[in-house]
């Protein structure tokens, strides 16, 4: 019952985190399923090609510094209220996967979020979440990667930063085949590069 009650308590937070940030129109998975129109929005915002440099602290407090060469693949599960309730499942089907083999990487978007509320946000993630999850307090990290409202937005990552994959949705069919199997040749590289 107390899990309810945090989690009801996280979801208020990040709405309200999410009323003052900007909104976009949510944007599509690149599942065959797609409409046409949802495929020419997430073709007119492709992911970037390099991942990007940068440094965030979780929910706990400590500083993760992002850089290149890493070492080991990479993915980023990225989500803002809404797409959070994809994340767990990408995490899960990845970690049950890889385990420490690769970087598996979180990443709140909690842009907008007023300061007095930041420490509550940040308790109410150590409370839920045990894995460390960057929190975005700015949006910069975030929208760097093309991050797309509503959606989990996962990114498999080379050892050099290059950006191998990037799929927009929950992790179901053919999307989640393609992140797997798009990691694993990641990683398979890195370790043929002698990481």
């Amino acid at each position: 019952m107390l899990k309810r009650y945090f989690r009801y308590t996280l979801a208020v937070a990040l709405f309200a985190a999410s009323t003052t940030a900007e909104q976009e129109p949510h944007a599509p998975s690149t599942d065959e399923n797609a409409k046409p129109d949802a495929t020419a929005k997430a073709e007119a915002n492709p992911a970037p090609q390099q991942a990007p440099e940068f440094t965030l602290e979780d929910q706990f407090r400590k500083s993760h510094t992002i850089e290149y060469p890493a070492d080991k693949a990479s993915i980023f599960v990225l989500a803002d209220r809404e797409g959070s309730k994809q994340v767990e499942a990408w995490i899960r089907a990845v970690y049950d996967k890889f385990q420490d083999r690769v970087n598996i990487r979180g990443i709140a978007l909690l842009k907008g979020v007023p300061s007095a509320l930041r420490p509550t946000i940040r308790y109410l993630f150590k409370k839920q979440v045990d894995y460390p999850v960057m929190l975005d307090w700015e949006g910069t990290v975030t929208e760097s990667f093309a991050f797309k409202p509503g959606l989990a937005c996962v990114f498999v990552v080379n050892i050099d930063g290059s950006i191998v994959l990037a799929e927009y949705g929950p992790a179901e069919g053919k999307r989640s085949e393609r992140v797997l199997t798009s990691l694993l040749l990641a990683s398979a590289n890195a370790k043929k590069s002698g990481h």
